[in-house]
């Protein structure tokens, strides 16, 4: 599958891996969600979430919007591999060495989209609790 800004690679066990054109961190949102922008390719993570900075792991949440500080702070950065493993788990590593890992969750969703809010083709209607289709 693909859509402006990623090509999706599903994998033998039911992981995908996410080659995005442009892995430069362009900006980074936070709302009621946050969304990690990459040239048309968008990470969206709207639930609890770990991000490890060389020893370091640091338990965040969306919306805990103070908390957030060492997210903001990979910025700039450049992505270096994006998969979501066959359980639902994204994770995207960057440059510097800090990782992102996001676990399932029935209620709420990480999600890889793209910009423009294009569907890939390909991509089901009925989303999984940590679909990848937007």
């Amino acid at each position: 599958m693909t859509w402006p800004g990623v090509e999706i690679q599903e994998l033998p066990d039911g992981g995908r891996v996410f080659e995005v054109a442009e892995p430069d961190l362009s900006w980074i949102r936070v709302d009621h969600q946050t969304s990690l922008q990459f040239g048309d390719a968008e990470l969206v993570i709207e639930r609890p979430f770990a991000l490890r900075t060389g020893d370091t792991v640091i338990q965040l949440d969306p919306n805990d919007r103070e908390g957030l500080g060492p997210l903001l702070a990979l910025y700039p950065d450049s992505l270096v591999h994006l998969m979501m493993a066959p359980d639902g788990t994204l994770e995207a590593a960057f440059s510097s060495g800090a990782a992102l890992t996001v676990p399932p969750d029935p209620r709420f969703e990480a999600r890889v989209s793209a910009a423009s809010g294009a569907r890939p083709e390909g991509c089901p209607t009925r989303r999984r609790p940590t679909s990848t289709c937007q």
